[in-house]
């Protein structure tokens, strides 16, 4: 699933790709933390959240090079009962077709624990989502928590517009 998260979508061309929306970084960064906020709405539960905002990622990943650029936001909810995490997740797997994402993975993450996984697209702007529940075998001092990585699409750098 590396591929399904590195992906640049909005098309497919190099350097000065008029396909790419203009963004500066920062505007790029809000944009991504708003949609990952709509996501954190669609989970719907109240456990605590890791703070770490967006950071742009991806200048050699997307083709265009120094042109171009992607933002990752990488955050959980954690503190709550195992129950709880599930119920979000399942609000995430029910909503997120509503809300324009199309499911392209659902099950296991093939780790030891076989963690529930969702990977997700939103064709009409080209975010990215992986989702996965971890939910620590019973003795494990690590705590329960529903991981979520959102990845933008990449980006012309508005600063080369000029």
């Amino acid at each position: 699933m590396v591929g399904v998260l590195s992906g640049c979508g909005k098309g497919d061309a190099g350097m000065g790709n008029p396909e790419y929306e203009s963004r500066t970084e920062e505007s790029a960064q809000d944009h991504t933390e708003e949609v990952s906020s709509r996501i954190r709405d669609l989970i719907d539960i109240a456990g605590k959240t890791t703070e770490p905002g967006a950071l742009v990622d991806g200048y050699a990943d997307c083709p265009g090079g120094d042109n171009t650029f992607r933002v990752r936001h990488a955050w959980s909810i954690y503190e709550l009962p195992r129950a709880e995490l599930r119920a979000g997740m399942d609000r995430l797997r029910e909503r997120l077709p509503e809300n324009g994402w199309e499911i392209s993975k659902d099950g296991p993450d093939g780790s030891p624990n076989n963690n529930p996984e969702i990977v997700a697209s939103r064709p009409e702007d080209g975010f990215f989502l992986k989702a996965s529940l971890r939910l620590r075998p019973d003795g494990s001092s690590a705590p329960p928590l529903l991981a979520v990585t959102l990845v933008s699409p990449c980006y012309r750098n508005a600063s080369d517009d000029d």
